[in-house]
């Protein structure tokens, strides 16, 4: 449960789910 593991999956989310 670390923040630098959430932002990196929003951050791939927002690339990724593209």
């Amino acid at each position: 449960m670390q923040l630098k593991d959430s932002k990196k999956i929003v951050l791939c989310v927002e690339d990724c789910g593209s």
